[in-house]
């Protein structure tokens, strides 16, 4: 696996900035929280805005803490310290505990696979294992975001912290940033829980590979939104396109899967907050 972008640093450094509203929107959509682009936009630029929850402000000015945390920390050495330094500002007054190692047993929504409790030196070792194989950074990159989200090593915030330890990864070596666009939510979701469940990371990083490594070209429009979409036939057709099953594309989106079953059935209309995120995963 090549890099795909060749940047200088500074390039590399400018494009994060850029991006740093897609970047933290994109966190925010992997936990599935309720919040829009253009609210969390507001929100990074200082001001208010109604109807977005406590939780979810905190959250994004965390994830920016991080961003920033990252951007002046690129030559520091990528190992326990560093990543427990990235999930202590992405989990900040959010987790049980940051900036530690998780001591407790958790599971992981929708998924059988249940994470070991985090060994220290393990851990460790892991790390450096990874940080000292001859391969791209890219490569490098998509393994580490695979290995700690699985992982689990922290009480919350893991998938956050992953995406920005690779981004590290890229940036240093001018090789992109890693970013899932909201088109490609849905499928990313499906994917991830695959590797939960699986342990091999193979399908995971390809599609990380050609769906969410970026460099200074445009990101992806933002997927189409037309009331005339908003029936339980073409929900069906898309979800069936898309390969996704009704539970799957239910998580993705954060509701039941017996309300997603309902809506294509015409049994309910579903909310305009449901159904624009539905647009968002599968239009287009």
């Amino acid at each position: 696996m090549e890099d795909k972008f060749h940047l200088t640093r500074e390039e590399n450094v400018f494009l994060a900035r850029k991006r740093w509203p897609d970047s933290i929107y994109s966190g925010m959509r992997m936990e599935n929280r309720n919040v829009t682009f253009p609210q969390t936009q507001t929100i990074l630029e200082g001001a208010n805005v109604a109807g977005v929850s406590l939780d979810d402000v905190q959250a994004i000015l965390n994830l920016r803490d991080a961003w920033r945390f990252v951007l002046n920390t690129l030559d520091e050495p990528l190992d326990l310290a560093y990543l427990s330094s990235i999930q202590a500002k992405v989990a900040f007054r959010e987790a049980l505990a940051w900036g530690t190692l998780r001591t407790g047993s958790i599971g992981i929504s929708g998924v059988g696979y249940v994470p070991p409790v985090p060994v220290a030196e393990t851990v460790e070792a892991g790390l450096a294992d990874l940080m000292g194989r001859e391969r791209s950074a890219t490569a490098t990159a998509l393994t580490v975001f695979c290995q700690v989200a699985r992982g689990q090593l922290f009480w919350d915030g893991n998938k956050r912290t992953a995406m920005l330890a690779a981004n590290r990864i890229l940036i240093r070596a001018g090789a992109g940033i890693l970013l899932v666009p909201d088109r490609s939510m849905a499928a990313f979701s499906s994917q991830l829980s695959a590797f939960y469940e699986s342990g091999d990371p193979d399908e995971l990083e390809r599609f990380l590979y050609s769906q969410a490594v970026f460099g200074m070209e445009p990101l992806p429009p933002p997927a189409p939104t037309s009331a005339g979409l908003r029936t339980g036939a073409w929900l069906k057709r898309r979800r069936r396109e898309q390969g996704l099953t009704q539970r799957q594309l239910a998580e993705a989106v954060g509701v039941t899967t017996s309300a997603v079953a309902n809506i294509e059935q015409g049994q309910r209309r579903g909310s305009t907050a449901v159904w624009d995120s539905i647009e968002r995963l599968l239009s287009g």
